[in-house]
Order: structure tokens, then sequence, then C-alpha cells
């Protein structure tokens, strides 16, 4: 491709100005925008046309720093934002985390005494079967062999043999005394 030797024609004026006649630039024409360029920090831009009413901003070293700069505060806002947002959301988890794990904790104490009523009832339920059986058996041994007791009625003995859970079988209180005899 050869180069050609043409004369650069370059508009210049206010950004109305520009926007009034931007589809009267020419392909390869520049415009400077002197005052009023609302994309712009200082209001000043230069404008590249590739075709009538196609024009590209251009933007100097100066521009884009500016601009970087003011998009790395937005980023970093964004990002805050997004932390601050994270954080609010991990703090509110552990506090839902940490009162559930309370709760379990008391209603797992809560299962561990019911459980341990429950042995204490299974514990009196089997003495008391233990008790009742012994004593069941005593006064069937008794009826069946009223010779081996002596001569006592087995509804007397009945009457005084007295269960304590605490202390096992009692067969008489210490105030009773009984006299058996044998007589023949």
């Amino acid at each position: 491709m050869a180069i050609e030797n043409k004369r650069m024609q370059q508009r210049y004026g206010t950004y109305s100005k520009f926007q009034i006649e931007k589809s009267k630039l020419l392909p390869n024409e520049f415009a400077s925008v002197t005052s009023g360029d609302p994309k712009s920090s200082d209001g000043k831009g230069l404008y590249f046309a590739f075709a009538p009413g196609e024009a590209k901003q251009l933007m100097t070293y100066e521009d884009g720093k500016q601009m970087i700069d003011g998009a790395t505060d937005e980023i970093k806002e964004g990002f805050l934002d997004d932390i601050n947002e994270a954080t609010t959301a991990a703090n509110s988890a552990t506090s839902k985390a940490n009162a559930a794990a309370s709760n379990a904790d008391i209603k797992a104490q809560e299962s561990a005494n019911a459980a341990e009523d429950a042995r204490g009832v299974i514990d009196q339920i089997t003495k008391d079967s233990y008790l009742h059986t012994t004593t069941q058996t005593f006064v069937d041994t008794v009826k069946a062999s009223p010779t081996a007791y002596g001569n006592a009625i087995p509804e007397q003995i009945e009457g005084y043999i007295k269960q304590d859970t605490t202390k096992g079988l009692q067969l008489f209180d210490a105030k009773t005394v009984f006299i058996i005899t044998n007589s023949i």
C-alpha cells in the first residue's frame, strides 16, 4: 500500500458544536473539542473520524491515567461492598450456627436427663419385680409345706412379709414375735 500525500483537515470548537457537526466530519479528519466534553475531566477532547458521522474519542496519557484512577476507585468500592456483604453474611451464618449448636447442646442434655430418669424407672421396676417374685415364692413354699414352718397359718406369715426396696425382703417387723409350735 502506498502512502498518499494529502493535507489533513481538522475541526475544532465546543462540544455542542461538535455534536451538531459530527455528521459533517470526513474520513481521517480530527475534531478537537475545546470545552464542554462530558467524557473528559477537563472538558477537552480529541476525536477521529473513520467515516462521516462515525468518530471515536482518542485519549491522552493523562486522560487514561485519570480514567484508570477513577475506575480503580470504583472497583475498590465495588470490592469493598462485596467484601462487606460477604462478611455480614458470614457473621450471620456463624451466629445462626452457634445458636443451633447451643440448642443442640441443650437438647442433648435434656435427652441425657430423660434417659437417666428412664434408667431409674427401669431399675425400680426390676427391683420391684425381683422382690415380688421372691415374696411370692416364700408364700407359695409356706402354703405348700406348712410343716416346714411349724403350724403357722400361711396367711398370717404372708401378712407379715414386708417389701422394702432399699433393704430387700423383710419377713417380720422387729415388734412381732412368732411362736411356732409343732404339735403331733
